[in-house]
């Protein structure tokens, strides 16, 4: 039995039960909505979050709160002028997260977006469930020059990826995976991730999974906690002793809002977001500044909603930059 934490003037989980994998036995909300001033870590280089473009999806994942089987589905599309005028912020050199709240491959620009962050000397890394990734889409793209790969693939059999993500075949993946493995040795630069969705019944799973993408090919495994109900945590993989701030960063809606942070990305699909800055009047930097202001404020918008957020725990890092919510598992040193 997992030895429960106790934390001062905070509430613990009555242990009726061995905990099970993933479970600390802290009452995360209770240490989240516990007395706390928030202030944000305001610095000149701020990182840009994500550029989500695109909110349409041919999944149905069950833990999707966009394209789920409970979701309210919606299509906006960021317009490739906001999408270049992001970019433009960008440093040179710099990563840039090419994601979607739907599928960036169903973005209809999604290629001329990999072409401009390129021709701007950026570092595109693209997040995709990997069911486009045909020997034909794959060659385009390294033709282009993306040399990052990362794919949502949660469980290693069959059965139960077909349960997760609905609509996915992970024979798929495991096809481009392998293509995309026998372009290494003209690309030698290249970069292949998996990021996996932690539940209950894959959580202790988790040494078996490396072994698996390792044998395929694989470079890195990101591990995450599983949200639910938008702002709360489950399974997590470390025990937080308090909260932390947030660092706040620019993440672009498809809307063109610019929210500071995953739990933001989540509330703006179903929710009255017009108080977030939009891309349209607010170049990055001002975005920045202004959603550090409202995280400051008690009295915000953001600040309400931060209060109960449990999202903080995603910078409650260890020197390795391990959170509760995240863990990577470095594969294959190339």
């Amino acid at each position: 039995m997992l030895k429960l934490p106790t934390l001062d003037g905070l509430k613990t989980t009555k242990a009726k039960h061995a905990l099970q994998p993933g479970e600390t036995g802290i009452d995360l909300h209770a240490l989240t909505t516990a007395p706390f001033k928030a202030k944000a870590k305001r610095v000149q280089n701020f990182t840009p979050g994500a550029i989500t473009t695109n909110e349409v999806c041919n999944l149905s994942c069950v833990m999707c709160h966009f394209n789920g089987p409970n979701a309210v589905k919606k299509g906006k599309l960021l317009k490739p002028e906001m999408v270049r005028k992001a970019m433009d912020e960008y440093p040179v050199g710099s990563h840039i997260y090419l994601a979607s709240t739907g599928e960036f491959f169903l973005d209809p620009n999604a290629l001329d977006h990999l072409r401009y962050a390129i021709s701007k000397g950026l570092k595109p890394q693209v997040l995709s469930h990997g069911q486009f990734y045909t020997p034909k889409l794959i060659d385009e793209l390294l033709a282009i020059g993306l040399r990052s790969f990362r794919i949502s693939c949660d469980a290693i059999d069959a059965s139960h990826y077909e349960r997760i993500r609905r609509g996915g075949k992970l024979q798929v993946i495991l096809d481009a995976l392998a293509y995309i493995n026998t372009r290494r040795a003209e690309f030698p630069d290249l970069d292949i991730e998996i990021g996996c969705t932690l539940f209950k019944t894959n959580f202790h799973l988790q040494p078996k999974y490396e072994d698996f993408w390792r044998e395929h090919g694989v470079d890195k495994v990101h591990f995450n906690a599983e949200y639910f109900d938008m702002f709360r945590y489950r399974n997590l993989l470390a025990t937080p002793k308090k909260r932390v701030d947030c660092a706040i960063q620019t993440y672009v809606l498809p809307s063109g809002k610019v929210a500071p942070c995953c739990a933001m990305i989540v509330y703006a699909h179903d929710h009255d977001v017009s108080w977030l800055p939009d891309l349209e009047t607010h170049t990055l930097k001002e975005s920045y500044d202004k959603l550090c202001d409202m995280y400051d404020d008690p009295k915000s918008e953001l600040s309400k909603l931060c209060a109960k957020c449990d999202w903080w725990i995603m910078f409650d890092q260890d020197p390795s930059g391990h959170s509760p919510y995240f863990r990577t598992a470095v594969l294959n040193k190339r």
